[in-house]
């Protein structure tokens, strides 16, 4: 059992190494209370690495599945596990090194108050985060965000919700392909 006295909410996500494991515990399970990302070894106590409640002025964990990706550092000795914010709105990276979390969460995407993100997938060197979601820019669909840059970048649609089926189809998952040039993404209507 990995999870402590709080609502697990979502996935569990393996750090890049496949010695972690992280999730979201949600206190009651209500998006209005506080939120955790919480770590632990395989048969290892978990350990909260970030903590938010909402109007705190830091980044509030969004709850529900797939809103939590662990990838490989672009300097190839860390690692970074993004989530999606709902206050204020984008995606956020805590960066680990050696399996500590170093410093608190860096936007990774710029401000949008009408972001929305899930699906998080890490391309296999860690250069892009691909989600499917909204930009106020791009629209509705598969977006790509460029993790190598030192400044939140803003996300680029490769895929429109039209080629999809529409506005009524919902991405349950993507994983990009071994090479990172493809994706592969579920789905239902």
């Amino acid at each position: 059992r990995l999870t402590n006295q709080g609502t697990s909410d979502g996935l569990p996500v393996w750090s890049p190494d496949g010695q972690r494991v992280a999730w979201i515990e949600i206190g009651n399970g209500m998006v209005s209370t506080p939120a955790s990302i919480m770590v632990a070894t395989p048969g290892g106590k978990p350990v909260a690495v970030y903590s938010s409640v909402p109007g705190d002025g830091k980044p509030a964990l969004t709850h529900g599945s797939d809103v939590l990706a662990w990838g490989p550092g672009c300097d190839g000795t860390s690692s970074v596990l993004a989530f999606l914010s709902w206050s204020p709105q984008g995606i956020y990276g805590l960066r680990f090194e050696g399996g500590v979390p170093v410093g608190e969460p860096e936007p990774l995407t710029v401000e949008d108050s009408n972001f929305s993100a899930s699906a998080f997938a890490f391309s296999p060197r860690g250069q892009y985060l691909a989600f499917d979601g909204y930009s106020s820019a791009t629209g509705s669909g598969i977006h790509v965000l460029p993790m190598c840059s030192t400044t939140p970048a803003a996300p680029v649609r490769v895929v429109p919700r039209s080629s999809l089926g529409g506005g009524t189809v919902h991405v349950t998952s993507l994983d990009w392909s071994r090479d990172g040039g493809r994706l592969a993404l579920s789905m239902f209507t």
